[in-house]
């Protein structure tokens, strides 16, 4: 796995919260991706993403968020997003992908 791209970090606050800041793009979604995967590999129950940090994400961005809700979901947890910027809500929201993401309301 390729180092941390210096625009965005990842990281775990405990076994159940992490923190993502930065940009998340197409320029770093592999790498968020690949990390989320390693990191919530044993998650079985609730997992809160604290997105305040995020200062850009695109669909790429949007497309890491849906393959972790996936994963986590494969093995019986929920992710809860919070403080998703209104940029990213916009674009799941134009995708119709919002309520996948705990966003509808």
């Amino acid at each position: 796995m390729r180092a941390t791209p210096a625009t965005l970090s990842f990281e775990m606050l405990a076994k159940d919260r992490c923190q993502i800041a930065g940009i998340l793009d197409a320029g770093t979604a592999r790498w968020a991706l690949q990390r989320g995967e390693r990191e919530f590999a044993d998650c079985t129950g609730a997992l809160h993403v604290d997105l305040s940090g995020l200062t850009r994400a695109d669909s790429a961005g949007l497309a890491v968020l849906l393959a972790w809700v996936g994963a986590v979901k494969r093995r019986g947890g929920v992710v809860t997003f919070q403080a998703v910027p209104a940029g990213l809500r916009a674009i799941a929201r134009l995708c119709g992908v919002d309520g996948m993401l705990g966003l509808s309301a």
